[in-house]
């Protein structure tokens, strides 16, 4: 099961897991980057987070059960805040998987992030334009990097040049004066993927030459 975008802020996080119809729903508590104690398990299965480090973020980006259901369905809140809530029909592949921990057919799935959520697009942004950023930065964002990475990534102040290194990138503005000579600041596909929605540098239409 892959978690994207990922959970990565310190906490507590509440998993539920459900089978068949009207299956007992199997549930768990997972404290991330925290000492907070967590309740009893409810859940007999064999599973295995999988964790990553970024620089000082832990994020959690997937799971592995030893589970091959029809029907799974997977509910996860931090907090009062509902992140995952969803049904997904697993299909698994002919071939055979075989980890220290886990053996037999096997199965990916990606989850839906419940909109409206912090962790979830679209993603709040932590900069709404370049005006936003300090001497010399601007407002770079990604939407693929918030699902990818975690929230916390898709819209960050940083160098220009460092903003134009990456893929997949844009650079949230206020006005033209905020984008290079070749671009002017208008609505993207891109700033939609943002709460409220953003502008974007974007190319500017080439000109025509008459006939």
């Amino acid at each position: 099961m892959e978690l994207r975008p990922p959970l990565w802020k310190p906490g507590v996080y509440h998993f539920e897991l459900g089978f068949e119809e009207g299956s007992q729903p199997c549930s768990f508590d997972v404290a991330l980057g925290v000492t907070d104690a967590v309740g009893p398990s409810r859940c007999p299965l064999i599973r295995q987070l999988r964790e990553r480090k970024v620089g000082d973020i832990t994020s959690i980006v997937g799971m592995t059960l030893a589970e091959s259901p029809s029907i799974l369905k997977l509910r996860i809140q931090y907090g009062a805040e509902l992140i995952y809530d969803t049904r997904v029909e697993p299909h698994y592949e002919d071939s055979k998987l075989e980890t220290g921990t886990f053996c037999g057919r096997h199965a990916f799935v990606n989850p839906t992030c419940v909109p409206g959520s912090e962790f979830c697009k679209p993603f709040l942004a932590s900069c709404a334009a370049t005006h936003n950023c300090g001497s010399g930065k601007v407002c770079c964002i990604s939407s693929s990097w918030g699902l990818e990475h975690g929230s916390f990534a898709a819209s960050q102040c940083t160098p220009r040049r460092e903003c134009d290194g990456r893929i997949d990138t844009s650079i949230a503005c206020r006005d033209d004066m905020e984008c290079t000579p070749d671009r002017q600041c208008s609505e993207s596909k891109e700033g939609s993927s943002f709460r409220p929605a953003l502008r974007t540098c974007e190319m500017r239409p080439r000109a025509v030459a008459p006939p």
